[in-house]
C-alpha cells in the first residue's frame, strides 16, 4: 500500500485521516504544521494530504515546497474554510497546484475515492 504524509494544525483530523488511511492498509505520517511537513517530507512518499489553513506554513506554501522538491508526489488540499473571506481555497489551491482539494465536510465521504485516484495516476505515470 501507499506511504501517506498529512498535515493538519488539528490533531483530530489528523487523527481520523490517519485512522481511516490506515484501515485501508497505508502507512501513514503525521505533521502539525507546514514546517513540520517541510522537515519530514521524503522522496519515498507518495502522497501530500494537507490542509489550506495552517500556522508556520499554509497549505499553498506546502503545495509550491511539494511541487519544487519532489513534483512526482501528488498533493490532495482539504480545507474547513473552504470560503474564506469571499475567497473560495479550494479554488485557490487547485491553481496553486494541487491535483485535487476536497472540503473537510466531504472528506469522509470523498477522501478513499480520491486517494485511490491520486495514487492509481502516480502510478500510472510512473510506468
Amino acid at each position: 500500500m501507499a506511504r501517506i504524509i498529512t498535515v493538519d494544525d488539528q490533531a483530530s483530523v489528523r487523527t481520523s485521516i490517519r485512522d481511516l488511511l490506515e484501515s485501508q492498509g497505508h502507512t501513514v505520517v503525521e505533521a502539525c504544521d507546514g514546517r513540520d511537513l517541510m522537515r519530514k517530507l521524503t522522496a519515498d512518499f507518495d502522497l501530500v494530504i494537507s490542509d489550506m489553513l495552517m500556522p508556520e506554513a499554509d497549505g499553498l506554501e506546502v503545495i509550491r515546497h511539494v511541487k519544487h522538491i519532489h513534483p512526482h508526489i501528488p498533493v490532495l488540499v482539504i480545507t474547513g474554510g473552504w470560503q474564506s473571506n469571499h475567497v473560495d481555497l479550494l479554488r485557490v489551491a487547485r491553481a496553486g497546484g494541487a491535483d485535487q482539494a476536497l472540503s473537510k465536510s466531504e472528506v469522509d465521504k470523498t477522501l478513499l475515492g480520491a486517494v485511490s485516484d491520486l495514487l492509481t495516476c502516480r502510478s500510472a505515470s510512473a510506468r
